[in-house]
């Protein structure tokens, strides 16, 4: 995909839409989006990273969990457009669920990320993702995952831990 191609939401669309703030948010934008079906989000990796001081010294590398992390966030963003959610449902959290994901390759500064997101499912408070991250023509991760709702207050979640 080129890089010059202009973005459908840029930085200040998806922080509206995301809780996330940098050094957390790990995408930069979205460039392709299709409601209920497809998203395509990017982030370049700069070197200056904060995680890169200790992953790893003299060989850096973005820790696979924080590409999964990207792709929760374009997947919320995917989620809250396809659900078409009010102001008060966009600001509720929405957590990652099952996630499998399979490791190919590594991540490096300087790298743009593609993170090429699928519907599988569409389901009322959820939506299960099926994805893939690439950057310069190698597949970084492949993915599968499910982000929910919370069905219950936090104090909820705690009676339910406090009864087992």
């Amino acid at each position: 995909m080129p890089t010059d191609v202009a973005p459908v939401l840029d930085l200040a669309a998806i922080t509206a839409l995301v809780p996330h703030r940098d050094p957390f948010l790990f995408i930069d934008a979205v460039t392709e989006y299709e409601k209920g079906a497809r998203l395509l989000a990017v982030k370049t990796i700069t070197g200056d990273e904060p995680f890169f001081a200790g992953h790893f010294p003299g060989l850096p590398i973005m820790p696979g969990v924080l590409i999964v992390e990207a792709m929760a966030q374009a997947g919320v963003v995917l989620y809250t457009l396809s659900m078409d959610e009010t102001e008060d449902e966009r600001r509720q959290t929405k957590f990652l669920g099952q996630v499998e994901a399979r490791f190919l390759t590594p991540a490096y500064p300087g790298d743009r990320l593609e993170i090429d997101l699928r519907v599988v499912r569409l389901m009322k408070g959820a939506i299960a993702v099926k994805g893939t991250v690439r950057a310069g023509g190698r597949t970084i991760v492949k993915a599968e995952f499910l982000l929910m709702q919370p069905a219950r207050t936090r104090e909820g979640a705690a009676d339910v831990r406090a009864e087992r």
